[in-house]
């Protein structure tokens, strides 16, 4: 399993960043690795769907769903397929700015020595694409915030 975690803070209070964050639509907008996203949500206010999730030339397809939502707070969001993750994401604020903090979980189903390049390869991969993920969701937040 590999553990990535992503930090950035934010110059606005945590309702700007949930509202970001909080919003399914968003997530297929602002992260560069999703290039088909659907979601729907269900009866008890969580969302399930699917996407299709590149690492450079890596194409993955995955169905997600949402397990915790604590608005203003924390998500969680896991995936299952080819790749399976746990994508958790913590807000903490002071009122006028927010830390974002992002845990991913994941295996990817390689065997052998395959798996560790194929791990390491994915890791940087991963990494650089969550870079820009948390950069997007700053940017979106902060222009929410000036209005």
């Amino acid at each position: 399993m590999c553990v990535i975690q992503k930090n950035i803070i934010i110059n606005v209070p945590a309702d700007d960043v949930w509202a970001v964050l909080g919003d399914p639509a968003q997530w297929g907008k602002l992260n560069p690795g999703i290039s088909h996203y659907t979601f729907t949500p269900c009866a008890n206010g969580d969302y399930e769907g699917e996407w299709d999730y590149a690492l450079d030339k890596l194409k993955l397809h995955s169905k997600i769903r949402t397990h915790i939502i604590e608005p203003g707070r924390r998500l969680v969001v896991e995936t299952c397929g080819q790749m399976k993750s746990k994508w958790t994401w913590w807000l903490e604020t002071d009122g006028e700015w927010t830390h974002l903090a992002l845990t991913v979980d994941y295996t990817a189903k390689w065997s052998g020595v395959g798996a560790v390049l194929h791990e390491l390869v994915l890791e940087y991969l991963h990494g650089e694409a969550l870079n820009t993920y948390l950069g997007n969701i700053k940017r979106k937040a902060e222009k929410i915030h000036a209005g």
